[in-house]
């Protein structure tokens, strides 16, 4: 069974939540070299891109193919 988040003294991870969207775009565009390592995110990619990407995630099995929204990194911060 998945845990449904792991959190060390450094590190958090959960479940992408539906207002990530503005984070992962800032993530993916942190770093122009990135998207040549995601065959997944299209080139040119904007906010819609982003809230698909979510989008996908969210509606996912976890348990099947689980998928992580790392936290405290300066890209999502909830805590």
């Amino acid at each position: 069974m998945i845990p449904s988040e792991i959190e060390t003294e450094h590190l958090w991870l959960r479940p992408f939540k539906a207002d990530d969207a503005a984070a992962v775009l800032s993530y993916w565009q942190s770093d122009p070299a990135w998207e040549r390592f995601n065959a997944s995110v299209p080139r040119g990619f904007g906010m819609p891109d982003a809230e698909e990407f979510v989008k996908e995630i969210c509606g996912s099995d976890r348990q099947r193919s689980p998928s992580w929204a790392l936290v405290g990194t300066g890209f999502i911060r909830d805590r």
